[in-house]
Parts: C-alpha cells; structure tokens; sequence
C-alpha cells in the first residue's frame, strides 16, 4: 500500500463516515488515519495557528533533542536582547 490521500465531508449529524475497500492483501495491516479541517490547509496563517495548538509529529518527536541545545546557559545569553 502507499500513500492514500482523499477527502470527505463531516454530515449534518457531526459524524464522518468512512469506508474503503483497500484489498485483501491489505486485510489485518495497521494504518495511520489524520482528519484535518480543508479550511485549515488553505491558509497559511491559519494553519500556522493550528499548528500551534496541534503542532506537527515531527515537532513533538523534536522538541526533546532540541531542548538540549535551549536549556544551555549560552542559548539564554545568546537570545537576551531579543
């Protein structure tokens, strides 16, 4: 299987339904599913400020790693007069 993409519509009743049929060689395999608001993709300013209540997997799986280098005395000297 590779990457699907596809769009649906939220129903008068609050409810997205989905169903696909990917195959019986895809039966039993685990895949990721992702909803997000069309709106929110169409503009840049908004999806900056969804990405900041809801910031991206590769921002969460970074923020350990670069919390090293921000939590250095040299990092708060270096931002100072900021």
């Amino acid at each position: 299987m590779t990457h699907m993409e596809f769009k649906s519509r939220v129903g008068a009743d609050g409810v997205l339904k989905v169903a696909l049929t990917l195959g019986q060689e895809e039966a039993d395999r685990e895949v990721r599913v992702i909803v997000e608001p069309m709106d929110a993709l169409a503009s840049p300013m908004t999806q900056h400020h969804n990405s900041a209540i809801c910031p991206s997997p590769t921002a969460i799986a970074s923020e350990r790693v670069l919390s090293k280098d921000w939590l250095r005395p040299e990092e708060d000297e270096a931002w100072r007069d900021l």
